[in-house]
């Protein structure tokens, strides 16, 4: 379907989900997109026109499915960005169901004698069936060099929060 839009316009889009009967009890995710166009009349041999595509993600779950999936791996890596070199932890998720999530939880930086030096918290993005997701956390850590210990506390959607710890060493590689 084609439509004009006007400036600082709003267009509702509706849309209908139909799910096969055949479909088991699970999540689906599909995406919906939008491309602008210029009209007809406007469109000129020389000139600069913007083409703006918007996305909007689906999710559907069929029936009752429990999240199943863990805290795979946590680890501290040094970042060398010229601008502003720094560091960041990387917890991943690993999602053995058939049923998307959306982990929440924070991930809390101990220092050598145990107490929370940064606190960073999940943003609640969705971890698809059967798929293993990096959370990048970049970090502030003050000095960046000593030991650290990474806890990372995390709700995939089931109410029982997994904890993994990891044993860091924050030293800057040399040049």
């Amino acid at each position: 379907m084609e439509l004009e839009v006007n400036g600082k316009a709003q267009v509702p889009v509706r849309y209908t989900v139909r799910v096969p009967p055949a479909a088991g009890a699970r999540s689906f995710h599909c995406a919906v997109g939008f491309t602008t166009l210029p009209r007809a009349n406007e469109v000129k041999a020389i000139g600069l026109r913007t083409a703006v595509q918007i996305v909007a993600a689906i999710y559907v779950v069929v029936g009752h499915p429990a999240p199943e999936g863990e805290v795979r791996g946590l680890k501290l890596e040094y970042v060398p960005d010229t601008k502003a070199p720094g560091w960041r932890a990387v917890v991943t998720i690993d999602n053995w169901s058939l049923m998307h999530f959306r982990p929440t939880g924070d991930l809390d930086v101990l220092g050598e004698n145990g107490a929370v030096v940064e606190t960073a918290h999940f943003v609640p993005l969705p971890v698809l069936p059967k798929r293993e997701q990096n959370f990048v956390f970049p970090l502030r850590l003050a000095d960046g060099q000593g030991h650290y210990t990474l806890r990372a506390r995390v709700d995939l959607g089931d109410n029982e929060i997994q904890e993994a710890t990891a044993l860091a060493v924050a030293a800057k590689p040399q040049p």
